[in-house]
C-alpha cells in the first residue's frame, strides 16, 4: 500500500518537476544554513533559482531572490498545531516550557499558507494541514519521477532520495531536470571540516566531516546527470567537486562579524531566537527539523 502512495504523489511531482523544468532547466542553487552563508552577502545569488530549506524560508532576502522550492522533510512536525500532539510524538518534552516551540510552528504554518508564490515539498503527514494549499507538494520514500525523463533508480531508493534537507535538495534539483547544480551552505555535507552549526546560532570548534559509500554512490550518479559543484569560501576544503564561489557569483562580498540570525527578517528574529534558546536548553528536545 506505501509503495502505490509512493507511485501516486511520485505521479503528481512529476507536475512540479515539468513546470520548473520548462521555466528554467539550466543552473540552480540549493541553499542550506550552515554557518557559511552569514560570510557572504546573500543578495549576489540574486536571479539564479534557488532551492532551500526549513527555516530558510524567513531569510530576510526571500523577497529579492529566486526562491522556486521550499525542502521541509521533517514527518509529523506538521501534521497538528496542538500541544498534545507534539507531547505525544515526543516532540515536545513533557519537562519544558512549549510555548516558543508551539509559537514557532503556528507561524510557520501561516507563513507556508500566505508564501503562495513558493512552492513546498513537504513529508505526507503534513496534509492535514496544507491540503487546501496547492503550492505545497508532497513525499513518501520511493517518489522518483522526474522531468526530461529523469528518475530515481530503484537501487538508490534505500538511501531515502528525500530523507534530510541536503538530500532532498539535491533530489529535488535532479528531478526538476537542472544541468548544473551549485552547493553552497550545507557545510556538514560538503566540507571536510567545519563547525557545523546553523548560520543563526554560536559557532563552535571544527569538526571533520565525511560521506559513508551510499552517500558517495548516490552524489556520484547525481553528477553523471547533472554537473555538481560545491560553492566554497576562501581557506575552505570540500569533500566533493568545488569551485570559489567568487569565481561563480562575481557581485559575492565576504563579511566577517556577522550576527547570523540578523539575516532572518527582523519580525521573525525573536521567534527563531526563542525556539532556539529551547533547543540549546533541551539537548533531548527532537530539533532534526532545523539542522541542514
Amino acid at each position: 500500500m506505501k509503495n502505490k502512495l509512493s507511485y501516486f504523489l511520485s505521479k503528481r511531482l512529476t507536475s512540479l518537476w515539468q513546470d520548473i523544468y520548462f521555466k528554467n532547466n539550466e543552473e540552480c542553487l540549493i541553499l542550506g544554513s550552515g554557518s557559511s552563508i552569514k560570510s557572504i552577502n546573500l543578495d549576489a545569488f540574486e536571479g539564479i533559482p534557488i532551492i532551500t530549506c526549513n527555516l530558510n524560508m524567513y531569510l530576510d532576502s526571500l523577497n529579492i531572490l529566486n526562491f522556486i522550492l521550499v525542502n521541509i522533510p521533517e514527518p509529523y512536525f506538521f501534521a497538528s498545531n496542538s500541544r498534545l500532539f507534539y507531547k505525544t510524538f515526543g516532540l515536545i518534552k513533557k519537562n519544558i516550557k512549549e510555548d516558543e516551540i508551539i509559537e514557532l510552528m503556528q507561524d510557520w504554518c501561516r507563513e507556508i499558507k500566505r508564501l503562495k508564490d513558493i512552492n513546498f515539498l513537504m513529508h505526507l503527514t503534513s496534509i492535514t494541514q496544507f491540503y487546501r494549499n496547492r503550492n505545497v507538494y508532497y513525499f513518501l520514500k520511493g517518489c522518483y519521477d522526474g522531468a526530461n525523463n529523469r528518475f530515481v533508480p530503484h537501487n538508490f531508493l534505500d538511501s531515502n532520495n528525500f530523507g534530510g534537507s541536503f538530500y532532498s535538495c539535491l533530489t529535488s534539483a535532479y528531478l526538476a531536470g537542472f544541468k548544473k547544480c551549485y552547493i553552497f551552505g550545507f557545510d556538514s555535507f560538503t566540507l571536510t571540516e567545519c563547525s557545523n552549526t546553523r548560520f543563526y546560532e554560536k559557532d563552535k570548534p571544527n569538526k571533520k566531516n565525511n560521506l559513508n559509500n551510499t552517500q558517495k554512490a548516490f552524489y556520484n550518479y547525481l553528477n553523471k546527470k547533472m554537473n555538481l559543484q560545491v560553492l566554497t569560501l576562501p581557506g575552505q576544503q570540500s569533500l566533493l567537486n568545488s569551485r570559489q564561489i567568487k569565481s561563480i557569483f562575481k557581485k559575492i562580498n565576504y563579511q566577517k562579524e556577522i550576527e547570523g540570525i540578523n539575516l532572518f527578517s527582523e519580525k521573525k528574529r525573536k521567534l527563531i531566537t526563542d525556539f532556539n534558546n529551547i533547543c540549546i536548553k533541551n539537548k533531548n528536545l527532537s530539533s532534526k527539523l532545523f539542522y541542514a
